[in-house]
């Protein structure tokens, strides 16, 4: 994992702007490779959020905690791609992604049930149903969290 890490640092900080559009969707899918290594080794979550952020610092090898940093870059990279898709519609150019999630009702706050369609995304890669804990179980929130986070 801490290769990983130090190959999405590199590339978060050498690739150009191009770049990062044009590999976003492998972006996205090795940060959730990293956020599901980190997820599956947290101890079970409540149901309460306030517990499950009290419960998203994992434990490294020395019992210290450590902050969940793909979960993080995860769910910015969700952020900063929900916000080009928005700035790409109302500049009436299209959107990047051959499926986009359903529009929001009115008077509604921003969607953050992005999974559906991350999920079409990372099938194209190698996802399976049956790895523990499955992504439609905390992508969603995730997203959320940091939403609420970057809000503060």
């Amino acid at each position: 994992m801490r290769h990983l890490r130090s190959v999405m640092e590199l590339i978060s900080s050498v690739a150009t702007e191009h770049e990062k559009r044009l590999y976003s969707d492998a972006h996205a899918w090795l940060y959730y490779l990293g956020a599901f290594e980190e997820r599956r080794k947290m101890p079970a979550l409540s149901s309460s959020s306030r517990d499950w952020r009290a419960s998203t610092d994992a434990v490294g090898r020395n019992g210290e905690a450590q902050a969940p940093w793909f979960q993080h870059r995860l769910a910015e990279h969700v952020q900063q791609q929900q916000q080009q898709e928005q700035s790409l519609r109302g500049s009436g150019s299209g959107s990047s992604r051959a499926v986009d999630p359903p529009p929001l009702p009115p008077g509604s706050s921003p969607s953050y049930r992005r999974w559906p369609v991350y999920r079409r995304v990372f099938r194209t890669f190698f996802l399976s149903d049956w790895a523990q804990p499955h992504g439609s179980t905390w992508f969603d929130r995730v997203v959320a969290s940091q939403a609420e986070v970057s809000a503060d």
